[in-house]
């Protein structure tokens, strides 16, 4: 049975059901609804991420956040750090302790082109060789940004190990320390409630954390950073083999007029495989008495709690909203791992990289490199594309892992072989596209045509039932290899598959040399989803047929 406690008294208040498996067509549509309804009534959604950023560089780290509302209306930027124990370096003092020193340089850039920035010396140590060297134990440390102003911005982190050279000859010269990048979309927002309701402030995932008084009787534990819970946050949101109960602390606060009925809501929780194939949901009744909401300043602590071993492996976004709707929401990601060797990606994500960037002599030499090699040759490949040396930032190579983390949320993955989806091939190789015509379902069988000759002439008819194409299409000479192109590619589609035409009126924004270098502008790409599953493959693109500028 899974254990859902809200310590907001001494025994359970959840009305607990245990989880079942279901068919994957129920828990697709229920799921979805569901999914959908959460995020679509919710007056508020909070900004805390849908999973934590992954650095990479020569070691792994994961970094949380959490946004705390000032009032000045600025926001307290709270960052939770996780750096396994193997992935740092630690030498023994005079005393005989194992000691690692990490050094933390925070930015976030806002839209509005303000900036905010803070550095930070980490000291940490272990107790043994055994426990320095562990894959599943973690150094977990906080940094707070305060007083950040911008709505909305770019966050990049380096982290360096004072420890560790990185590898390749140029690097032992000049002494510069092992690293570990990260870049990603930073959003000011946090969850606010006008109307009556339920606020439900943002998710801190914990690990072995135990029964605290103060949960017990209900008392909100305050900043997560500086709490109680402080040694327990789990930033990399990982259970499983490593931890066998999942565990999620939240705070709510009853507010507007209704704030007695609010105090007594029920919150409807769901955990959700991304495959859609695994469904789980809870019921949790609140019970706050009026004496605990004055302890707490209106306030109360909330402990979610679960028995991972009945999930199996993947990643699954747990949900979590008021039953009748009258409040926000959040959603979160985690994952569950049962094996070690799942848990060993860096290495595939590196050879994943170096498959991406590199081209000709320098690729095959990462290929038959082995993995410090590879992260010397990686190593030098971005610091001659870094734009400004001297800054702690090489804005190119954040660039890229932000693109890598948008190809592993919503374009099918990133792994061993790099993108795994065409969609996400290119996205790393040129960017974003200008505009992306879509059909989930074509309604008319003429649609693909009509996407085919968009590909190669620029222009379409446009058809009852069919997307509009727009009246600003660049268009494009129908020359006779287009049109032998256009006729041999229409029977090859499947026309009542989904697909994507993707246009970029330009060449993209590349980052370095690649197999669309030089190619004129106007390039169009058409994916088509073959099998219906969701994974795009490459159909057809003009980018080999209007030629290059050396042509």
């Amino acid at each position: 049975m899974p254990q859902s406690r809200s310590r907001l008294e001494p025994r359970a208040l959840a009305a607990v059901r245990a989880p079942r498996r279901v068919p994957s067509a129920f828990p697709i549509a229920v799921g979805l609804v569901l999914l959908l309804f959460l995020l679509a009534t919710a007056p508020a959604a909070d900004a805390s991420l849908l999973r934590p950023w992954e650095g990479e560089g020569n070691f792994l780290s994961v970094v949380d956040y959490q946004n705390r509302p000032r009032d000045d209306g600025a926001v307290d930027v709270v960052l939770f750090f996780s750096v396994a124990n193997r992935e740092i370096v630690y030498e023994q003092d005079d005393g005989g302790v194992l000691r690692g020193k990490l050094s933390i340089t925070a930015e976030i850039v806002g839209d509005d082109g303000s900036r905010f920035d803070r550095s930070a010396e980490i000291d940490l140590r272990a107790h043994d060789e055994a426990e320095a060297g562990s894959p599943t134990m973690f150094q977990v440390f906080t940094l707070t940004m305060p007083g950040v102003t911008a709505a909305t911005g770019r966050f990049q982190c380096v982290i360096l190990d004072q420890n560790r050279t990185r590898p390749g000859l140029l690097n032992l010269v000049k002494e510069n320390r092992a690293r570990s990048e990260l870049a990603g979309d930073w959003y000011a927002e946090v969850p606010r409630l006008d109307a009556d309701g339920l606020l439900l402030r943002p998710p801190v995932f914990l690990a072995r954390a135990p029964h605290l008084p103060a949960l017990e009787e209900g008392r909100p534990l305050g900043e997560p950073e500086t709490s109680p819970i402080a040694g327990y946050i789990h930033p990399i949101r990982r259970y499983g083999i490593e931890n066998e109960t999942l565990q999620v602390y939240f705070e709510v606060e009853p507010v507007g007029a209704s704030r007695a009925e609010a105090a007594q809501e029920e919150l409807f929780l769901q955990i959700l495989a991304k495959d859609l194939d695994f469904a789980l949901r809870d019921t949790l009744r609140l019970d706050l008495s009026r004496e605990e909401l004055l302890a707490g300043g209106g306030v109360a602590g909330v402990l979610y709690e679960l028995d991972v071993n009945q999930l199996p492996p993947g990643v699954y976004q747990l949900s979590c909203m008021p039953l009748d709707g009258s409040g926000n929401s959040w959603v979160a990601e985690f994952d569950v791992f049962w094996s070690l060797s799942s848990l060993n990606r860096q290495a595939d994500e590196m050879r994943g990289e170096g498959l991406t960037v590199l081209t000709g002599d320098r690729l095959q030499a990462f290929k038959d490199a082995s993995q410090s090699e590879r992260e010397a040759i990686l190593a030098d490949f971005w610091a001659e594309l870094d734009p400004d040396p001297a800054t702690s930032f090489n804005e190119v190579r954040m660039e890229f892992l932000s693109r890598v983390s948008y190809v592993r949320t919503y374009l099918g993955g990133f792994g061993r072989q790099g993108a795994l989806d065409d969609r996400g091939q290119t996205f790393l190789l040129l960017g974003a596209p200008d505009e992306i015509q879509q059909q989930v379902l074509p309604a008319n069988p003429k649609d693909q045509e009509d996407a085919v000759t968009r590909v190669y002439d620029g222009y379409a008819p446009v058809r009852e039932g069919a997307w509009a194409k727009g009246e600003d299409a660049i268009r494009m000479s129908s020359v006779h290899q287009a049109r032998r192109e256009i006729d041999a590619r229409r029977g090859g589609v499947g026309r009542d598959k989904g697909f994507e035409l993707w246009i970029y009126n330009d060449k993209g924004q590349e980052l370095f040399p690649n197999v669309y270098s030089g190619r004129q502008r106007g390039l169009r790409f058409l994916f088509v989803d073959r099998l219906g599953y969701g994974r795009f493959i490459l159909q057809t693109t003009n980018a080999w047929d209007i030629g290059s500028v050396e042509d």
